[in-house]
């Protein structure tokens, strides 16, 4: 068999039983998460508007999607709820693979829930195959496909998506292949966002559930497509990596059923690229060693070579996505504050004096620790030195946000979601997810979150 038919093998598979309680948990915190960065976007951000005007060009059709109260095609939905989700780069990833997939994934069971009507289980089984297929293909093809400037959120995105479409949509395995290999033909997404028009990055991520979807739909009407999309002649692996695709397949496939990897996610705890959350979390500790912020000289920050990729160009912020990739300005705002959070997103908050000036300080440097143990390890070490010569320096391994502390998720959530949504409306928000898996029809959890918000 070819990749794409075992994919669609594991994806017809999957059910869950009573042993996976600790995956159903984790799925209901994505969820929740999911909520979370998509109504946050509503606020702190005008993508939104400027999204939904461009699908009331588009649409005249009848899917309601979770980010308002409009009514778009199912396709369109996904495209919104998944740009939605990384509108603020607050939205969950893999510890190891590089990528984010709750848009991609979970935008495309929300946009899917009000036609289809899944009951809980199907919609926490097609969450959990979208992972793990996105997950595994961004694993498999490794640094090489970072560095060929591929966004492996969106490259691998589009599969999961498609993955999780078909899951809901109930296709055979056949079918599957051909969604699988439909949104293989629709594989694309770069880096080049990271640096420059950085409102774009999450337009991209919208694409990927819009592929997604129309990928199912098209195979649900038996519509071929090549089933060696990834290992052929001319596949995706030939374009996406530097890896021998004998090995990227093996990786693709290794332990593929056995342990479902949505429980390697981590979550976000600041609005902004995860590549800079350790040297942030360093500066947190720092703050109680330094006496006085004026008396700061210099700040370095030692990180792997990706982070300085990504963050470094960026180090005077001209707008407020570009902020979010700026190594210099969240180093700044966490020194002064003792906190990174979506207030200090802002055309205000990036031009602050104070803020501005500490950034000019911070110098990053990729060093050979950090790029040794990436991507197992994606820590960074701040060193700050004085004006009277004292030197402070804190390292940072493991985040916080790791998988498994639903709490946290849950504390997430209130704090991102308290300018959209009531107390009263958040609770019944969270107490319906909590429940999920015993509901014959999901669809009330799109309603719940299109309620009359705060404001």
């Amino acid at each position: 068999m070819t990749l794409s038919e075992q994919f669609a093998q594991y994806v017809d598979s999957i059910k869950l039983t009573a042993d996976d309680q600790a995956t159903i948990e984790e799925v209901k915190s994505r969820i929740i998460d999911y909520i979370a960065v998509t109504s946050a976007a509503k606020y702190y951000s005008d993508l939104p508007a400027k999204l939904e005007a461009y699908a009331d060009a588009l649409s005249a059709g009848k899917c309601s999607k979770q980010a308002a109260n409009s009514q778009y095609p199912v396709n369109v939905a996904g495209f919104l709820n998944a740009a939605l989700a990384h509108c603020l780069d607050y939205d969950d990833g893999h510890l190891w693979a590089g990528v984010h997939a709750a848009g991609p994934v979970i935008g495309t069971a929300f946009a899917l829930a009000p036609i289809y009507k899944p009951d809980g289980k199907l919609f926490l089984e097609a969450i959990i195959v979208g992972y793990e297929l996105e997950y595994r293909l961004a694993k498999a093809l490794g640094k090489s496909h970072i560095e060929k400037g591929f966004h492996g959120s969106c490259t691998c995105g589009v599969i999961g998506a498609a993955a999780t479409a078909g899951k809901i949509l109930g296709l055979d395995k056949k079918q599957l292949a051909y969604a699988i290999g439909l949104a293989g033909l629709g594989a694309s997404g770069f880096r080049q966002p990271l640096l420059e028009g950085q409102m774009s990055k999450p337009i991209q991520v919208g694409y990927v559930a819009e592929k997604g979807i129309i990928a199912a739909l098209l195979a649900s009407q038996d519509i071929e497509a090549p089933l060696q999309i990834f290992e052929g002649k001319n596949g995706l692996f030939s374009i996406f990596s530097d890896t021998p695709k004998e090995q990227i397949v093996h990786a693709c496939l290794d332990g593929l059923g056995e342990r479902h990897l949505i429980n390697d996610t981590y979550t976000k705890l600041y609005p902004c690229c995860r590549y800079t959350h350790a040297a942030i979390e360093a500066a947190f500790k720092l703050i109680e060693m330094l006496p006085d912020l004026k008396e700061i000289k210099e700040i370095v920050v030692n990180t792997f070579d990706i982070a300085i990729e990504a963050t470094a160009p960026n180090h005077k912020p001209q707008s407020i996505g570009s902020a979010r990739f700026s190594m210099n300005y969240l180093l700044a705002v966490a020194l002064h504050q003792g906190f990174v959070g979506a207030d200090d997103f802002t055309d205000e908050a990036i031009r602050r004096k104070e803020i501005l000036a500490t950034a000019e300080k911070v110098k990053s440097y990729s060093t050979k620790e950090w790029n040794d143990v990436y991507p197992n390890i994606r820590g960074a070490e701040v060193v700050i030195k004085t004006n009277k010569g004292d030197c402070y320096s804190q390292k940072i391994e493991r985040l916080a946000g790791m998988p498994g502390d639903h709490a946290e998720v849950k504390r997430k959530f209130g704090n991102a979601c308290k300018k959209t949504f009531s107390a009263e409306q958040s609770q019944k928000i969270i107490d319906y997810v909590s429940e999920i898996e015993k509901y014959p029809d999901v669809s009330k959890l799109i309603l719940l979150c299109n309620e009359k918000t705060v404001g």
